[in-house]
């Protein structure tokens, strides 16, 4: 069998860890992270169009834990319905009680001190719809939802991937465009005041 991988560069991520830079499974990661070719319902993270090969039922779960302190895990199900394949998954990164500092200046010296604990969190859910044109062509789409939060700063936003595969005897060929709404808002809060 023969794959062929495509990568196209639409847009470059800065100031976000999106939690599916890691992986969205152990066969992807030992894989050296080529995505597309999912056979299982962990393919609402990558390629959507790969849900074709689910048959019934499929649920995928896989955790990992980063330098003994950030935790990622996401989970994925999907089922066959007579229309085409629909799939749901939710991802998370983070790393819990992170101390917020503080100081305090006295005459000769500046102290500081644990003035409280918070988490940092990335998480992006997927809803994903797979449907065949004929038994070599497969599209799929996948609406995504991402929410950071840091301590008291959240950022939230939605954006849509869409993707297409086409199979035979001897050759996949898997075509993934994530994130294409160039025009998606995202809506950062942040509840502390003063400055950090």
């Amino acid at each position: 069998v023969l794959f062929f991988f495509a990568s196209f560069v639409i847009g470059v991520e800065s100031y976000y860890f999106s939690p599916d830079s890691l992986g969205s499974s152990a066969r992807m990661v030992r894989l050296g992270g080529v995505i597309g070719m999912g056979q299982y319902a962990d393919s609402v993270f990558e390629n959507p169009a790969s849900l074709k090969r689910v048959k019934r039922f499929s649920a995928s779960f896989f955790n990992s834990t980063l330098m003994e302190e950030a935790k990622y895990q996401n989970l994925a199900v999907a089922f066959r319905s007579p229309l085409g394949v629909v799939g749901f998954g939710f991802m998370t990164v983070g790393v819990d009680q992170i101390a917020k500092t503080q100081s305090k200046i006295y005459f000769d010296r500046e102290e500081y001190f644990i003035d409280y604990y918070f988490d940092y969190k990335n998480s992006v859910a997927k809803a994903s719809y797979q449907f065949s044109l004929n038994r070599t062509f497969h599209i799929g789409f996948s609406g995504s939802y991402y929410h950071s939060s840091f301590d008291t700063v959240k950022a939230d936003g939605t954006n849509v991937d869409f993707g297409i595969l086409m199979t035979s005897r001897r050759l996949d060929f898997s075509f993934l465009m994530k994130n294409i709404m160039s025009s998606s808002k995202i809506s950062y809060s942040d509840t502390e005041e003063g400055t950090n």
